[in-house]
């Protein structure tokens, strides 16, 4: 019983503390428009045939901010800023070359698909 009664006024005096404590509200750039496209490209393997990639672009934008990418790119860039995500990239760099070895099939390589070259400007262009 002294147990219930220690855990009840226990409760009773924490409880105020995670009522009062305000949540930081995070105020995310909501897109008020998704274009998104897939580009063909022809490409020459190795053996000179002829290979057909697809990459897929996104592009999200509202008045004050726009964000255009690609979903591999993205993830394989985010790899690379932590300790974690290097371990975990040359793990799956590993198995990729493995596979690549053993069928020749190259799609487990993790590559960026396409090069995106972003030009931002601060103010408008004078022409």
């Amino acid at each position: 019983m002294k147990t219930l009664s220690f855990a009840i006024i226990m409760l009773l005096l924490c409880a105020p503390f995670e009522l009062c404590a305000k949540k930081k509200k995070i105020d995310y750039p909501r897109a008020e428009i998704k274009v998104s496209y897939n580009y063909h490209h022809l490409a020459l393997n190795g053996d000179g045939e002829v290979k057909t990639r697809d990459y897929d672009y996104i592009l999200l934008a509202n008045s004050q901010v726009s964000k255009y990418y690609n979903h591999n790119n993205e993830y394989l860039d985010s790899l690379e800023s932590t300790p974690q995500g290097r371990k975990l990239s040359h793990q799956l760099m590993t198995i990729g070359v493995d596979k690549y070895l053993k069928n020749g099939d190259d799609s487990a390589i993790p590559h960026h698909k396409g090069h995106l070259y972003v030009y931002m400007f601060l103010s408008p262009l004078k022409t």
